[in-house]
């Protein structure tokens, strides 16, 4: 599904972001503003810059049962993405370790596939982690 031209937008400026020297860029939006759609647009201009780079395939996610609903019209579309994959995730610059968080209120309820995902990212080696705060996502993505 193609991204809207906001949901472009913000792609360009998260990657303009990246180039600028930001290690932390982020994208914020309110439920249904399509989060889904542009992690997927992020995973896929990620795994084609692999590919290119590498000239080698990437590892892609096991089979993606993530659906989210689309604006407007409300049809559901996949993701590509599997159940429980974390609201943020990237890479940390100094090590290139992957990092996954999921994003949660203070009294916010974590679904098992969300704790499914976080413990199989954590035995693949990524850091991975539940964060309440700004400071708990950091305290995630910084530890040893």
């Amino acid at each position: 599904m193609p991204l809207r031209p906001y949901q472009s937008d913000l792609v360009e400026q998260l990657r303009a972001a990246w180039r600028e020297g930001y290690k932390a860029p982020c994208i914020v939006l309110p439920c249904g503003g399509g989060k889904s759609c542009i992690r997927a647009e992020i995973a896929r201009r990620t795994v084609e810059n692999i590919k290119r780079r590498q000239d080698a395939c990437a590892v892609a996610p096991e089979a993606a049962h993530g659906r989210a609903a689309a604006e407007g019209n409300r049809r559901h579309f996949d993701t590509g993405l599997p159940k429980g994959f974390s609201d943020l995730f990237g890479f940390r610059i100094s090590d290139g370790r992957a990092f996954f968080i999921e994003v949660k209120s203070p009294t916010g309820r974590v679904r098992p596939e969300q704790q499914n995902f976080i413990e199989r990212m954590r035995s693949n080696g990524a850091l991975a982690g539940i964060a309440r705060s700004v400071e708990e996502a950091r305290k995630i993505i910084l530890e040893d």
